[in-house]
């Protein structure tokens, strides 16, 4: 396992994950790719869960809030296996600051292996220009106290 400001690079080549209680707090990520990220790769076996990401500010960030459960490096396009390490308990908390994306929340997970409980709450990101930005999701279950920002990705709000 890789570990910057991503838990990631989980299940690549086949191998089995086992990540859990992880805690991001309090952190500034200051023009990065990616703020926090989890990342798995198709194929792989085990589990990434009870991981909390809290009170982050974010200084013109390209993806702020991103879970790619589907990873696929463009040199192994072979690898379109759907993800089966189960990601679970997110909890993404306190996010302010600026985005260089319109999708400040990418939320990609298999359909074999949906992610579950994926809680977002207390998101303040704008983009560079003042707009609000958007969210991208797929196959995951959770809620979030922003019924506009995420609405039509969980099913409560």
């Amino acid at each position: 396992m890789y570990l910057d400001n991503s838990v990631g690079s989980l299940g690549a080549d086949g191998e089995k994950a086992a990540v859990s209680n992880v805690q991001v707090t309090n952190c500034t990520f200051n023009q990065t790719t990616n703020g926090a990220r989890i990342k798995t790769w198709p194929g792989g076996a085990g589990y990434a869960r009870n991981i909390r990401f809290e009170n982050i500010t974010l200084i013109d960030v390209k993806n702020p809030i991103i879970i790619n459960q589907q990873y696929i490096d463009k040199r192994r396009l072979n690898d379109a296996e759907d993800s089966a390490v189960a990601i679970s308990n997110v909890i993404f908390v306190g996010f302010h600051g600026t985005t260089s994306s319109k999708d400040a929340i990418t939320l990609d997970c298999s359909e074999t292996t949906r992610c579950e409980g994926v809680v977002i709450d207390g998101i303040n990101i704008t983009m560079a220009d003042g707009e609000k930005p958007k969210f991208a999701c797929n196959n995951v279950d959770g809620n979030s106290d922003d019924t506009s920002l995420m609405r039509g990705c969980f099913k409560n709000v």
